[in-house]
């Protein structure tokens, strides 16, 4: 295990009662857990509020389609649906398979295979977990706390339109050139600082090897996605 040795939890400050947070979510891999998971200081207050959004970033990318290929997900999806059954999640239970649907089943060329079923998508939950990744990675690159006049933010490639990723090329570019750290074949980031400013940075990861996201730590004002 891997701790930022700064004894301050990276998220609130608070020095008391501080615990690991992973980065990303442990919940992601199956036992045995890889020996290089990433770990950062965290209250327990804030570790324990972590909890549901976790578990709901955890069922989402592992029970992906795109993710099927990786046994690592698939494996994944059947601890997820598990933790699901206990009694205590019913309330996220219920709130889950509120979101089923039906739906057609097509290729990427748009060949219609079979009916079944779909789930809605919150790229808000998902985009908060990325987001606290974002900022964990930053907090162990760095081996510091993020300064307080910045900001943490992160969005999931799949929700931007065309458009929007053509704009967003350059930043890909610029990340994609660092090196790539990989955590078995469940994540994988790479981490960039901007030459012009040391504390505003980029974070591409991967989940799954299915599920993109772009990071940004950037000055709490120039956040652009507000």
């Amino acid at each position: 295990m891997k701790l930022l040795g700064n004894r301050t939890c990276v998220y609130c400050g608070s020095t008391a009662d501080l615990t690991r947070d992973h980065i990303p979510p442990k919940s992601l891999f199956n036992k045995p857990p890889p020996p290089n998971l990433i770990t950062v200081c965290a209250c327990a207050k804030c570790n324990k509020a972590f909890s549901l959004d976790d578990d709901y970033f955890w069922l989402v990318l592992a029970s992906r389609a795109e993710a099927a290929p990786n046994a690592d997900a698939l494996h994944a999806s059947l601890r997820a649906v598990e933790h699901l059954s206990r009694p205590e999640a019913t309330g996220f239970r219920f709130a889950f398979l509120k979101t089923l649907h039906a739906a057609e089943l097509r290729t990427p060329s748009g060949l219609f295979i079979r009916n079944g079923v779909a789930y809605d998508v919150s790229f808000v939950r998902l985009n908060r977990v990325a987001a606290r990744i974002t900022r964990g990675l930053f907090c162990f690159e760095r081996s510091a706390l993020m300064p307080p006049d910045y900001v943490a933010t992160a969005r999931a490639l799949d929700g931007f339109t065309p458009d929007v990723m053509e704009q967003l090329q350059p930043f890909l570019a610029f990340v994609s050139q660092e090196g790539r750290h990989s955590i078995g074949r469940v994540f994988a980031y790479q981490f960039a600082s901007v030459p012009d400013d040391p504390w505003c940075s980029l974070v591409l990861f991967t989940v799954y090897e299915a599920t993109s996201f772009l990071g940004l730590i950037l000055k709490r004002n120039d956040n652009i996605w507000d």
